[in-house]
């Protein structure tokens, strides 16, 4: 699950049980190695009106900054938020 987290700041990527994040879907719109550019993608998507956060992940000694926007309510959102940033030139997966 990813935590809550302003745009401008950063935050760690937890995994949990799928059942805790049950109801509750994210849009991946981007994973960048450094902070300004993850900063950059995430206002973009905050000027489209949807609730973003910059999440830290540490894998095989890499650390990356993933842009996920939501949460969202459920499938039927996430798909439709996919399209809508799709539409606008980003490259969006569910999470």
């Amino acid at each position: 699950e990813i935590m809550p987290s302003l745009v401008g700041s950063e935050m760690c990527i937890r995994d949990r049980p799928k059942a805790e994040v049950a109801g509750r879907g994210y849009v991946q719109v981007g994973r960048f190695s450094d902070a300004a550019s993850a900063q950059r993608q995430a206002k973009k998507i905050q000027r489209m009106g949807l609730p973003v956060r910059i999440g830290v992940s540490n894998r095989g000694g890499q650390t990356s900054r993933l842009v996920i926007a939501g949460p969202f309510a459920g499938e039927r959102d996430v798909k439709r938020v996919i399209n809508r940033l799709r539409s606008a030139g980003f490259n969006a997966t569910a999470r």
